[in-house]
């Protein structure tokens, strides 16, 4: 849990880069389209929807 902290400040771009994901990849992943994860690509893990975010959070540790 207290990685969450640290790591809800960084952007989801980064996050999807250090775990070697492209957004295409990340979106089969979380069963979502790709718009869905390039949408979300600027802003930062806390400021992303709650449905979202809980399964991003799961494969981007």
């Amino acid at each position: 849990m207290l990685q969450y902290f640290f790591k809800r400040n960084k952007t989801v771009k980064v996050l999807r880069r250090k775990a070697g994901l492209t957004a295409k990849e990340l979106a089969i992943l979380l069963g979502c389209e790709t718009n869905a994860v390039l949408i979300n690509d600027d802003k930062s893990l806390k400021e992303v929807d709650e449905q979202i975010r809980k399964k991003m959070w799961r494969i981007l540790r």
